[in-house]
């Protein structure tokens, strides 16, 4: 499989971890479109959101509890969350992922968060 973000996931490719616990790992985004843009990425392969099963709800549930835990451990204010599920949705890796993005006014186009 050659997925950028099981290769950060496994260390092959070298990122900086900003959070982690044994379900997901959180870093920057490389191309930010926003003051703070943060991905929260599934450890375990799942191609997009459609794919979760009914057996994933502890991992969805780690998942945003812990995007909850960091935006307040950062203090931030307000922020927005997306979730692209499919390439025509915008999604550009094909792995299990949650923008975070905070800071400033935030635009309604949401075209470049892959």
């Amino acid at each position: 499989m050659d997925c950028l973000f099981c290769g950060i996931v496994g260390g092959r490719i070298t990122s900086e971890i900003l959070y982690e616990n044994e379900k997901w790992i959180c870093i920057r985004d490389i191309a930010p479109q926003a003051r703070v843009h943060l991905l929260f990425i599934t450890k375990e392969h799942i191609a997009s959101f459609s794919h979760i099963s009914t057996g994933d709800g502890e991992l969805m549930t780690q998942l945003i509890e812990g995007v909850h835990r960091v935006a307040t451990e950062m203090e931030l204010a307000s922020y927005r969350l997306i979730i692209n599920s499919g390439v025509s949705a915008g999604q550009t890796i094909m792995h299990l992922h949650v923008h975070l993005l905070s800071g400033d006014e935030l635009s309604e186009d949401l075209s470049s968060c892959g």
